[in-house]
């Protein structure tokens, strides 16, 4: 915020901008390196770059302080991260990639085509509407099970009941489990 017309105190000076960026590439590089769950959904690269994309616009916020700054950057960045890797797991869930399969009823999700998604989901369709609804809260829309609980008024446990009764459902739909 730029001070008051009264005041005498000038506005802080920029941070060091030569020591903020080394901080990002080494520092905050293996912090969120660390943070990042296996799998390699999400790249510190594209994180850091989104952090910055992010952070340059508003560096009238960053204060004068290296410190003040690293705080600002790091709570970007926090944000970025966890964005970036919801999206991720969201996009892995999308119907045309397949996802309600990697559920426990039996398909490698990796190894199927979109007219195999399609027949999935259209099984889906057939399910009577609570337990359709249920698995396209959890796989499309990405909700949690507290998410569509309190939607729903129902409790966490009903609806993790409710998500085990459709995918029981949709198995023969699919002729899964039929020998």
């Amino acid at each position: 915020m730029p001070p008051h017309p009264s005041s005498s105190t000038p506005p802080n000076p920029d941070p060091p901008w030569d020591d903020l960026v080394a901080w990002v590439e080494s520092d905050l590089r293996r912090q969120i390196q660390r943070e990042l769950p296996p799998g390699g959904l999400v790249s510190v690269t594209g994180i850091l770059l989104t952090t910055l994309r992010r952070a340059v616009p508003k560096s009238s916020f960053l204060g004068g302080s290296l410190q003040e700054a690293k705080n600002y950057i790091r709570g970007i960045a926090t944000n970025a991260r966890l964005e970036k890797t919801r999206n991720a797991y969201a996009q892995k869930r999308q119907p045309e990639n397949g996802a309600i399969i990697s559920l426990d009823i039996g398909f490698d999700p990796e190894g199927i085509s979109e007219q195999q998604a399609q027949e999935i989901w259209e099984a889906v369709d057939r399910l009577p509407v609570e337990l359709s609804s249920v698995l396209r809260a959890a796989f499309i829309e990405c909700r949690t099970q507290t998410e569509y609980a309190e939607q729903t008024g129902q409790s966490p446990k009903q609806v993790e009941r409710l998500l085990s009764r459709a995918l029981k459902h949709l198995k023969p739909k699919l002729g899964i489990g039929q020998e």
